[in-house]
């Protein structure tokens, strides 16, 4: 993608322009010829700048990337591709929304860059405009192009709280919203332990590992045995304190290979076990909205 180039002055091109006016009204009142050939070499070394200036960023292509997950209150990197198209580029000052990037680039040269993010609260916030400038080679014009953001980053609860997990249970006769069939999504493997069903047993992969029995891991899915309930209701304090408590729990929870569903109002994650499912209750606590209290 390619964005829209403006140019202006810089601070240094008054001084430089009162220099040429003077100059110039020199040459007219004494009649000095070399006065008039050095006002309008510097005049044609302004406006070939101006064009040299826009041509910094003329043909620069930026693919952005997909930012990761943050946390609250947390610095984040938005990581994006920048090309050079035909010739190289010099002074280029590439930022977002935090502390500008220098960098210069060579001819057809792609250049991997993370850009730093400022700090968010918790939700699903729209990324801000990829701006590039550059005052290159005088300094007397300043050329910027921007790329609107089109995609959305995630800032999940900080995970905080020093409650222990709750205790497990075991998964039948639990309340739990089932995936459509074959709406299924495999996550990942873990080991075998009693309970698990014989149809989520990996038996190819199993032989390979010596037959070692591994399992199945579907996202969003019960897999058997017994889980951790997370329960927002059962939390006391501030919203945001129960919803980084939960979110220590999830990181607990994956660490130690524990499947867990997670329960807030008016919302029942089926529970699960893996990247994906993890990735999924912390997006669900991420945009959870309490209920405000009235009267």
């Amino acid at each position: 993608m390619t964005g829209k180039i403006s140019l202006r002055p810089t601070r240094l091109a008054g001084p430089f322009s009162l220099l040429v006016f003077l100059m110039l009204g020199a040459a007219i009142n004494y009649g000095n010829n070399l006065s008039f050939i050095i006002a309008f070499i510097l005049i044609g070394i302004a406006v070939n700048a101006a064009w040299q200036t826009r041509r910094q960023l003329g043909g620069l292509m930026v693919t952005p990337q997909s930012p990761p997950p943050r946390y609250a209150h947390e610095a984040g990197w938005w990581p994006i591709v920048l090309l050079a198209v035909d010739r190289p580029r010099y002074g280029l000052y590439v930022q977002a929304d935090a502390d500008a990037v220098s960098i210069r680039l060579e001819a057809d040269q792609a250049l991997s860059l993370n850009l730093p993010l400022a700090l968010r609260p918790r939700g699903r916030h729209a990324l801000p405009a990829i701006r590039i400038e550059t005052s290159y080679p005088l300094g007397l014009w300043l050329a910027r192009a921007e790329w609107q953001g089109w995609q959305d980053q995630w800032v999940y609860p900080r995970p905080a709280g020093d409650l222990p997990l709750p205790p497990a249970r075991n998964l039948e006769g639990v309340e739990v919203e089932q995936n459509l069939a074959g709406d299924e999504e495999f996550d990942s493997l873990r080991s075998y332990t009693p309970g698990d069903p014989l149809t989520r047993i990996a038996f190819k992969r199993s032989a390979l590992l010596n037959d070692e029995l591994v399992t199945k891991v579907f996202a969003g899915n019960p897999i058997g045995g017994e889980s951790l309930d997370l329960d927002y209701s059962r939390l006391e304090g501030e919203p945001e304190q129960r919803l980084s408590q939960l979110a220590s729990w999830i990181l607990q929870a994956e660490k130690a290979g524990q499947p867990y569903s997670l329960t807030l109002p008016r919302r029942k994650l089926a529970a699960g076990l893996g990247a994906s499912h993890q990735r999924r209750c912390m997006e669900v606590l991420t945009t959870f909205q309490p209920e405000r209290s009235h009267g």
